[in-house]
């Protein structure tokens, strides 16, 4: 699999809890949003790719980036952080990301103290580049 070499001074700032604040009060119930869930999905946003357009591929994000995190995600949580995210425009699940997916590097959660949800991990060809941060 191909290595794909992200500075750390590139990345995306996460959002600030202000800030999900202001989308979930605006469009979601805020009962039903976890705010680690909401930065979850914007770490694995920022490391995709960008495209022009929006695609037209439906991908499987929830199941995705819940794998890739070892977290459940929520739907909810993936629109927040695609909301919130610079770069990101579309709506769940057709954003403007490559359908070339790259798998995160997981320091980018790793200062998170997550509670993992157990989920079983398993192997298939989601991605086609992998994240190195430096």
């Amino acid at each position: 699999m191909k290595k794909i070499v992200t500075l750390r001074e590139n990345i995306t700032p996460l959002p600030t809890l202000c800030a999900i604040d202001a989308v979930v009060n605006d469009s979601y119930q805020e009962s039903a949003i976890k705010y680690h869930t909401v930065l979850i999905a914007f770490a694995w946003l920022d490391a995709q790719v960008g495209t022009k357009n929006i695609t037209k591929r439906q991908l499987g994000l929830k199941r995705i980036i819940g794998n890739w995190a070892s977290h459940h995600v929520s739907r909810n949580a993936i629109r927040i952080a695609a909301r919130l995210h610079p770069r990101i425009e579309g709506d769940y699940p057709f954003y403007n990301i490559s359908s070339l997916l790259v798998e995160p590097d997981l320091s980018r959660i790793a200062g998170m103290n997550l509670a993992h949800h157990n989920i079983a991990p398993y192997f298939c060809s989601f991605y086609s580049k992998v994240e190195v941060l430096r």
